[in-house]
């Protein structure tokens, strides 16, 4: 079910859902895993909340620093919290910039509507879903389809695109964000601070 008007460019969110949503921080969260579920209405309702973009970094720096840590813990190798927190911080950054990428191609190639920020309200709260990969093996590889989605889902009801567009775009940004998160994690590796 797509939110996205072509008459006004924007996603409206039902008012009901909304409600639903509830106040305050907890809020948040059940919209976080509403995200994960793929509820659009949902989606559309977080896309215009203006505080969804705090919570959402906030939940994906926390999702990446916990993943990190008991990464390390399972690998048996010492801890730099800074660097931890670094990463956590840069992977915020590298995806507010690759998503700003997609979206503008987004927006040249198949005329998408939607905006900027909303997409990062979405796609960082629906982040939460890599907390499962503190699972050994098949948490980085369930986390990783299940993201991939995420970011379907999100393009095709944020933006107001095809979904085979939307499917173009995610594996391009999840390419992007694989990559960049190879290098990260060699530059962490091969870093003097350590990991």
């Amino acid at each position: 079910m797509t939110l996205f008007s072509a008459d006004t460019g924007e996603v409206t969110p039902p008012q009901a859902t909304a409600e639903q949503l509830g106040e305050g921080p907890a809020r948040y969260l059940r919209a976080a895993l509403g995200i994960v579920r793929m509820d659009t209405e949902v989606m559309a309702v977080m896309a215009q909340d203006a505080s969804a973009i705090w919570y959402g970094a906030g939940l994906m720096v926390a999702v990446t620093v916990l993943s990190l840590l008991v990464q390390a813990v399972i690998r048996q190798v010492s801890i730099n919290v800074v660097a931890v927190v670094v990463a956590a911080l840069v992977s915020l950054a590298i995806s507010a910039i690759s998503t700003a990428a997609i979206h503008g191609a987004a927006k040249v190639i198949f005329g998408a509507k939607g905006k900027y920020v909303g997409l990062l309200r979405v796609l960082w709260l629906g982040s939460v879903v890599n907390v499962l990969m503190i699972v050994p093996l098949v948490g980085s590889i369930v986390a990783g389809l299940w993201s991939l989605l995420i970011m379907m889902v999100t393009f095709q009801e944020i933006d107001g695109i095809d979904r085979i567009q939307a499917l173009g775009l995610s594996l391009g940004l999840s390419a992007g964000v694989y990559f960049l998160g190879i290098i990260l994690s060699e530059a962490l590796r091969t870093s003097p601070a350590g990991f």
